[in-house]
């Protein structure tokens, strides 16, 4: 396997707050994925105690999870900030660029570069035209891509997402 400074890192962080399996149910929604032949997903639900403790964020606004890929054969790391929400794209916007500006800095001080970062925005109800500036503004302030889908209760295709 080549090297994995991102995983490394992380397996040692945020080792509380590793989620068993490749999904996670919040405001009523579940997110999934099947893991292929060679591939590393890790879930990490930063949205609780442990993981909030684990990034020095208590108190402050975080998404509700981290989400690790990698292929064991390719050096490439991406990492994706993970919220699901009812409603609110707003809120939602400030949790995940909170997350980041918080990961973006854990990052430098420990000189791991060459990370893909994503952001991934799960609803159940469209977002109203008069907060699509949200989403903008989201891409503006973080340097990601960013993905945003409305599901009824179950989101099955993730991994098509952290696999592009």
């Amino acid at each position: 396997m080549t090297s994995k400074p991102l995983l490394i890192l992380l397996k040692q962080r945020l080792a509380s707050c590793q989620m068993p399996g490749t999904s996670i149910t919040e405001s009523g929604i579940i997110v999934s994925t099947e893991r292929f032949s060679g591939e590393i997903i890790l879930f990490f639900r930063i949205d609780s105690n442990a993981g909030r403790n684990s990034l020095n964020m208590a108190g402050l606004r975080v998404c509700d999870c981290l989400v690790f890929y990698t292929q064991e054969q390719i050096p490439e790391e991406k990492l994706c900030f993970l919220e699901l929400k009812s409603a609110g794209i707003g809120e939602a916007r400030e949790q995940i660029v909170s997350t980041y500006h918080k990961i973006v800095s854990l990052l430098t001080t420990s000189h791991i570069q060459s990370v893909t970062l994503m952001a991934f925005i799960c609803m159940r109800k469209d977002v109203p035209p008069g907060d699509r500036h949200h989403l903008i503004k989201l891409k503006h302030q973080i340097q990601a891509e960013v993905q945003y889908k409305v599901v009824r209760k179950q989101y099955k295709e993730f991994g098509s997402f952290l696999r592009r």
